[in-house]
């Protein structure tokens, strides 16, 4: 009998994004300090487990949803718009949602949870 969740994991690829490991991140600042520090640093990483690679694709999902979303509502103007250049030497961010609504433009984070990470 096949196993769709484990043929679910055998096929998943690592999430990965234009995640550039030299630099600091605005997402970096509400974690553990000496984890970017290693980070920079070149340190070793451990490979990310099955679980971790399904919650990165299901928080990518969501977004993409969102994105589709608020396309569809006529009031999308950008996703993943990078804000590097105004950042500080080194230092990398994005925005996940430029939008515009009741004559305003509103900068949109959207954030997934797990319910046993509390």
């Amino acid at each position: 009998m096949i196993n769709l969740p484990e043929l679910y994991d055998q096929v998943l690829t690592e999430y990965s994004e234009d995640w550039d490991d030299q630099s600091l991140h605005a997402s970096d600042l509400g974690y553990c300090p000496r984890k970017a520090i290693l980070r920079i640093s070149g340190a070793e990483r451990k490979p990310l487990t099955a679980s971790e690679k399904r919650m990165f694709q299901n928080a990518y999902l969501i977004h993409n949803d969102w994105y589709r979303k608020l396309k569809r509502a006529g009031i999308l103007i950008g996703s993943e718009i990078d804000i590097s250049s105004g950042l500080p030497l080194n230092w990398k961010g994005r925005l996940d949602a430029l939008i515009r609504a009741e004559g305003q433009f509103w900068v949109v984070d959207i954030k997934t949870s797990r319910s046993a990470a509390f």
